[in-house]
């Protein structure tokens, strides 16, 4: 079984969101305006975070046998 497409989009942006947070902390903003980089960062984090671990994430191979068990009705 492969890890859904969804649920690595979701793990890659959110670390990517927070490699951005770390750099705008250690003042490596991407974005040139300053004020504007701190809030878009944490704009940008915490709704990253937000959507990638808001719905169930089966990131284990046992997680994801459980889930197909699951939906072919064998548990």
């Amino acid at each position: 079984m492969k890890i859904e497409k969804v649920v690595l989009i979701r793990t890659v942006l959110l670390i990517l969101a927070l490699v951005n947070q770390g750099l705008t902390l250690y003042g490596y903003s991407p974005i040139n305006a300053e004020a504007t980089a701190d809030f878009v960062a944490i704009v940008f984090t915490a709704v990253t975070a937000a959507w990638a671990w808001w719905s169930n994430n089966d990131v284990t191979r046992k997680a994801r046998k459980r889930r197909q068990a699951i939906k072919e009705g064998r548990l």
